[in-house]
């Protein structure tokens, strides 16, 4: 059995003991436990991984990735120390903390939000064969050994890496499930800060988790999600401290209530919309592939994309900003025309101001045979996305007339809609994404 405790779990004396107990439990029960821990505590707190990342900044803005994952992979390692000793200090138990490399856990090299490869667990197995619980740190692994030699360097999962970690220590030891312990007392029909009587879910499907993952819910790292679909292993969200059941996450559709036609409501964090204008609906296509590409290789992802004939209109991450136009302004985009028409160029410009632009324009505009056009990038206001998920808005007619209708009843203002085969999600303004959670969840969760 997989156990992983998150940073609230394990941020205090009291919840380490109460996580330390979970695991006895198990050991007691006849399972082997596999701990997972997370740094200690949130924002403020000594090792928590912002903490970590605030002090680094506070010494300079330009320290490099494969430093900042060093660094970042300390808050756990930390973690898994104070665990291994507080379940040994409790129960006499032989216990071993654990790094992510060594529990076999080898990435690709991209620091910061690296991808496992691949996992050798004989180290955590030998730990097992010997009844050593062994603590292992979460959110990290290691890379291969270089062309040269040199050692693996330690990487990053990215944000929710801890939930991958387990997830994929429990398919590489075949586990029986992994257990995700939290704060809550499961998944939830919607953020508690939120929706004070949001309740939690005896079960969920793997695919509506997901869903609720990408779109904003905290409760589970979509990547984890995906890896227990894939090889059918039981997920459980459980509180550290509660006494419920928790939530089964599970491939068994007739666990489901077929009555239930949303499962939860979503919010996401604060995102900028773009709309991008381009004069030539002919050559729009060719922009907004080059535009795309440009996003795809810098890893800034969009949603919500919808277009016109000439515009191309998403959203971002809000902490992404800067990012889009330090990537995208100033940039060209040769187009080739009929050879009368000979070449249109197109000169993307995000906001007003950029030397870089000017500069550019001016080049491209002494040119021969070149017809420069501006595609202008409007940056919008802050907004948040909202979204209903559930498998049962797949066959079910008049949810988005019932959603507008509540909406424009507490006087919400939808900027934009966008649907998947599970979800229908609306865009509105950072001021009223409390009150349209709020909403949706009363229209669709409690009546």
């Amino acid at each position: 059995m997989v156990q992983k405790f998150g940073g609230s779990s394990v941020a205090d004396e009291q919840g380490r003991f109460a996580a330390a107990q979970r695991v006895i439990a198990t050991r007691h029960n006849g399972m082997s436990p596999v701990v997972v821990v997370s740094a200690m505590g949130r924002y403020g707190a000594p090792y928590a991984t912002d903490t970590l990342i605030t002090f680094a900044d506070s010494i300079g803005p330009d320290i490099s990735k494969r430093e900042l994952d060093l660094l970042m992979a300390c808050g756990e390692i930390i973690s898994t120390v104070v665990m291994a000793h507080t379940i040994r200090h409790l129960s006499g138990i032989s216990t071993v903390a654990v790094t992510g490399g060594q529990a076999g856990i080898v990435t690709n090299w991209s620091f910061g939000s690296a991808r496992i490869q691949r996992i050798d667990p004989t180290y955590v197995l030998h730990c097992l064969e010997r009844e050593k619980i062994p603590v292992v740190a979460g959110f990290q692994g290691i890379t291969e050994q270089d062309e040269h030699g040199v050692h693996g360097a330690v990487t990053t999962l990215g944000r929710g890496g801890s939930d991958t970690t387990a997830t994929a220590l429990g398919v590489a030891l075949n586990a029986e499930a992994v257990e995700i312990y939290t704060d809550v007392d499961g998944v939830l029909t919607a953020d508690p800060d939120i929706v004070p009587n949001a309740r939690s879910l005896p079960t969920i499907s793997y695919e509506e988790v997901c869903e609720m993952a990408y779109l904003g819910a905290k409760v589970l790292h979509s990547r984890a999600a995906e890896m227990a679909m894939q090889h059918e292993l039981a997920l459980w969200v459980k509180s550290t401290k509660g006494k419920g059941q928790g939530t089964l996450i599970c491939q068994h559709w007739d666990s489901h209530d077929p009555k239930r036609v949303v499962t939860g409501v979503t919010h996401s964090g604060a995102v900028t919309p773009v709309t991008l204008h381009v004069s030539d609906e002919t050559d729009k296509p060719y922009v907004e592939h080059e535009l795309f590409r440009l996003l795809a290789t810098a890893d800034i992802p969009v949603y919500l994309i919808s277009t016109t004939p000439t515009s191309i209109s998403f959203v971002l991450d809000r902490a992404n900003v800067e990012r889009l136009r330090a990537v995208l302004n100033a940039v060209v985009v040769p187009v080739k025309r009929p050879a009368e028409r000979g070449v249109r160029v197109y000169i993307v410009r995000v906001g007003a101001g950029s030397p870089t632009y000017e500069v550019q324009r001016r080049m491209i505009e002494n040119a021969p045979e070149m017809d420069p056009v501006t595609v202008h990038a409007d940056i919008g206001n802050e907004a948040r996305i909202a979204s209903l998920i559930g498998l049962g808005l797949q066959d079910t007619p008049g949810i988005v007339s019932r959603l507008a209708r509540c909406l424009e009843q507490s006087g919400i203002e939808t900027i934009q809609t966008a649907d998947s085969r599970i979800s229908l999600s609306v865009l509105v303004s950072d001021a009223h994404a409390s009150s349209a959670v709020s909403a949706m969840h009363r229209e669709f969760i409690e009546q």
